[in-house]
């Protein structure tokens, strides 16, 4: 059986920040996965700026599984790499090409479930997927507990898999020069000191790659994520002389070059050659003011209540958007749970509700009289006995939220009502809050199509789910709440022609 290796790193984009470290994660990952000498002839790159274009791209990869399915024999393990931008549509990773266009989502990337379709199609023993990128997933917020990760459940498709990605969903992944710090950190991760002939097992990498982010300084910034399934004991590659060689040649060439966050450049003179200085600057970069926080808040604001929705939309429903109270709002307990789990991430103080229950607490009570009871327990030197007793106490509930700051605004209700002549389509309501802290934002809304309960009368669902998006705070955070509003009405929308 064979081993295979798809290599795919994206630079340039036209609309996007260029990320030049990403050509050259590929490029590196291409010499260890040919150094290995595992995968034999069977390492596909697709790493030139023409190859890298969403429709060429992708045939490229179709081509490449087509290639794979023809095969006589069956596959030991089919390895994929990434390096480049990342998004998430709709809880979906998505990888993009490097004409990425938000018109042309579907067109200009990869997504993960798409990839894990390609391939289930060669059925390998070990599925191996390092996606170095920004932004693998999306939180959830329903009843009190979480939707299951879109990697948890791929992960069930394979018989045994590796999936090691480079950041969470809230987070940047940093890139550095020449590399970036998550593919550095997975080279490294093979040459350190073992005697020749060492078997180094992917569970070993991730090990390596989880304990060097944990040591660094700014690493909250960035945390590497694992997915496994099988025995832990499948092995990348034997440790061997030749192969330390070529990651130290490799690595010195960046040893003097201070890393940075792909959005957020470092002050070069400022930092000088101090790696350490270099990354509590970038740290620094990332942090606001409350003026700046109020400003970006208030784009948002603008973004939502400004937003335009498409003619479709614009055939079927009128809308109004209010500034309103969090109080307003349907099951915003949810929200002020939530934040109670994350106490002290975010400017807000947690208002509680004092609840009254009722319990079995135990009660020594004397014993007295002459009974039987009373002589034997005197025997044996009890004075006491046990006994349970109802006791009415109290306790906090958390019930809402509050800045501790003062924002532009505190909520808003986005109301949709349908034309009249559209008397049986629902009308529906999108609710958003926030919470922000020096480096983050986290995004609430609740989707909410009402339930006509009698004639030209409509009552809010018992039970609202509320979505959850944290990201870095900065200038990007409007033009996410408006992908928000995208995917509200897209919803709605498809929801409407399944009737």
């Amino acid at each position: 059986m064979r081993n295979v290796a798809i290599i795919l790193g994206v630079s340039q984009y036209k609309t996007l920040k260029p990320l030049q470290a990403c050509k050259k994660d590929a490029l590196l990952l291409k010499s260890i996965v040919e150094e290995t000498g595992r995968y034999g002839s069977q390492v596909f790159t697709i790493l030139e700026d023409e190859e890298t274009q969403g429709q060429r791209a992708k045939a490229r990869i179709a081509d490449i599984f087509r290639e794979l399915k023809t095969a006589d024999e069956g596959y030991d393990e089919i390895l994929f790499y990434f390096s480049g931008h990342g998004a998430n549509e709709g809880g979906e990773f998505l990888m993009l090409f490097s004409d990425y266009s938000d018109t042309q989502v579907n067109q200009t990337s990869l997504k993960m479930s798409e990839l894990d379709d390609m391939l289930r199609s060669i059925d390998p023993r070990v599925c191996v997927k390092i996606i170095d990128a920004c932004h693998s997933g999306t939180d959830y917020i329903k009843n009190s507990a979480s939707v299951p990760s879109g990697l948890e459940a791929s992960k069930k498709s394979f018989n045994a898999c590796y999936f090691m990605h480079s950041s969470l969903s809230s987070e940047f992944s940093w890139t550095g020069r020449p590399y970036s710090q998550f593919t550095t950190a997975f080279a490294e991760s093979l040459s350190t000191d073992r005697p020749n002939g060492t078997k180094i097992r992917f569970k070993d990498i991730e090990d390596y790659i989880s304990d060097d982010f944990s040591s660094r300084v700014g690493s909250k910034q960035q945390t590497p994520h694992f997915v496994h399934q099988g025995s832990l004991t499948d092995v990348f590659c034997d440790s061997s002389e030749a192969l330390r060689k070529l990651i130290s040649e490799a690595l010195n060439h960046s040893s003097s070059e201070e890393p940075e966050p792909s959005e957020s450049p470092l002050d070069n003179d400022a930092a000088g050659s101090n790696p350490v200085v270099a990354l509590i600057l970038a740290e620094s970069a990332l942090y606001r003011s409350a003026q700046e926080a109020h400003k970006i808040m208030l784009d948002v604001r603008s973004a939502i209540k400004n937003f335009q929705f498409n003619q479709t939309w614009k055939h079927i429903f009128e809308c109004e958007t209010h500034d309103v109270v969090l109080s307003s709002f349907p099951d915003h307990r949810k929200l002020a749970r939530w934040l109670r789990k994350r106490e002290g991430d975010f400017f807000v103080g947690i208002i509680d509700t004092i609840e009254t229950y009722t319990t079995e607490k135990p009660y020594q009570r004397p014993i007295t009289g002459g009974g039987t009871f009373a002589m034997i327990a005197g025997i044996g030197g009890r004075t006491t006995t046990t006994e349970w007793r109802k006791v009415t106490e109290e306790r906090p509930i958390p019930e809402s939220f509050s800045h501790t700051w003062t924002p532009p605004f505190h909520a808003l209700h986005l109301e949709c009502k349908p034309l009249p002549e559209f008397i049986g389509v629902p009308p529906c309501n999108l609710y958003f809050t926030f919470a922000v802290s020096r480096t983050e934002v986290a995004l609430f809304f609740a989707e909410v199509r009402l339930k006509e309960t009698s004639f030209d009368k409509w009552s809010i669902p018992p039970d609202i789910e509320w979505k959850v998006q944290v990201w870095p705070l900065n200038d990007d955070v409007p033009a996410q709440a408006e992908k928000a509003l995208v995917d509200f009405q897209d919803r709605v929308l498809q929801s409407l022609t399944k009737k």
